[in-house]
This record gives C-alpha cells, sequence and structure tokens, in this order.
C-alpha cells in the first residue's frame, strides 16, 4: 500500500477506499480441495447424522484468503484493470475510453483506490457492484 500512496501524492490526489463485506465467503473452493463439515446442531434443513461438503470457502479456511484473493484478481482483469509490475496488489488500468487511469490497492478485503479523472471511481463502483 505504501507504493500505491507514494503514487497517489505524487499524482496529488487524495485515495479513497473501500471494504468487502464478506470477503472470505465469496471464494470458490477448486474441485481438488475438499471441506466436509457437520452443519450445525439443530439444524432444520438437515437429516440427522449428514455432513455438509463446501463449495465456498468460509472465514478460517486456511486458502480462502488465496481463493478470495484469486476471485479478486479476475474481477479486475475483466474490467481491463492489470498488476503493476512492482506489486501484486496494485493494480492500473483504463476503465473509461480516452480518460486517466485509476489504480487500486488491495489489502485483505480492502481496498484504497484514487484517479484523476472523478467519473472512473463513479464508474469503478458500478461496475463491481454489477460483477459481485
Amino acid at each position: 500500500m505504501e507504493i500505491e500512496n507514494s503514487i497517489s501524492v505524487g499524482m496529488k490526489r487524495i485515495p479513497k477506499q473501500g471494504d468487502v463485506s464478506q470477503a472470505f465467503c465469496q471464494g470458490v473452493l477448486p474441485p481438488n480441495e475438499n471441506y466436509v463439515l457437520r452443519p450445525p446442531p439443530g439444524c432444520p434443513v438437515t437429516p440427522r447424522n449428514s455432513y455438509w461438503r463446501l463449495i465456498r470457502t468460509l472465514y478460517g479456511l486456511k486458502r480462502s484468503p488465496r481463493h478470495w484473493y484469486e476471485k479478486a484478481v479476475k474481477i479486475l482483469e475483466s474490467i481491463g484493470l492489470r498488476k503493476i509490475h512492482n506489486s501484486n496488489c496494485i493494480f492500473k488500468g483504463i476503465v473509461i475510453k480516452g480518460h486517466p487511469p485509476i489504480y487500486i490497492g488491495l489489502y485483505v478485503d480492502d481496498f484504497i483506490y484514487f484517479s484523476d479523472f472523478p467519473r472512473n471511481k463513479f464508474h469503478l463502483c458500478q461496475t463491481l457492484h454489477r460483477r459481485r
């Protein structure tokens, strides 16, 4: 994040921040990772003596942060952002053709972003909201 803050200071821009709610519950488990657990006691929709096989990640799973990061990268790359060569958590790209780029830095489930063009920020928020 220090790199992104340095870039924003150099460009005389104030970064905005955001948080992804329930980020670690949004990752999808690959077929080669199986997690099986007992449902909560008294669950009305699960037969007795049965188990659940997880399809999505949960908070507390060792690899949940990795799966969340992979999903976030896919989404950011799908809207035209690319990692900068110095860091795997800072992305740069043009979201509106003909306008300056936007920068986004990821840190766990938080992010900061800035651009020289104010509409980039609005466009980015709308696009990310649609791609949840």
